[in-house]
Formats: C-alpha cells, structure tokens, sequence
C-alpha cells in the first residue's frame, strides 16, 4: 500500500517519533539503541526528547519509506477505530 502527503494530512499524526516508539517497526531494528545507532548513521532529522530519560525524537519525514508507511498505516486504523467507537 502506498501513501501520500494527502493520506498524512487526512489523519492526525505525531511528526516525531522515539528510538522505543520506533523499535521492530518494518524497515527498522528490533532494539531502541539499534534504532539510534542507525538513525545516527543515517544521518536522520532529531531533536532532544523532553521528559525521563532523555534520548532524540526522530522526524517523520526522515525515517525510511517502509516505516513511514508502517506509521500512516497504523494512525489511518487508529483514527477509524476511534470513530466507529465515537459513533
């Protein structure tokens, strides 16, 4: 299934994500430190998480395709679980 910008913008989405939120995801390494090694390596979009433990948050855009799509995926059967429940 492929996504674009206009399937993104249909569904609310966080634009920045954790090593842990991001963990196993397709396309991306089983562990949150692997994760990090990887976005490193990568060179991907960060800024410093707020909150307990510190870490980076990694920007949407610059995460691989597969794991992009992985997430609009997931926030479009979210976001119809959330409405067929609100009904």
């Amino acid at each position: 299934v492929t996504f674009n910008k206009a399937s993104q913008q249909a569904v609310s989405m966080k634009q920045w994500y954790s090593a842990v939120e991001l963990a196993g995801l397709p396309g991306l390494p089983a562990l949150p430190n692997n994760v990090a090694r990887k976005a490193k390596a990568q060179n991907w979009d960060s800024r410093p998480r707020s909150g307990r433990g510190g870490g980076y948050e990694y920007a949407y855009q610059s995460l691989p395709k597969q794991t992009q799509e992985e997430l609009l995926h997931q926030a479009m059967e979210n976001a119809a679980k959330n409405k067929a429940q609100a009904i």
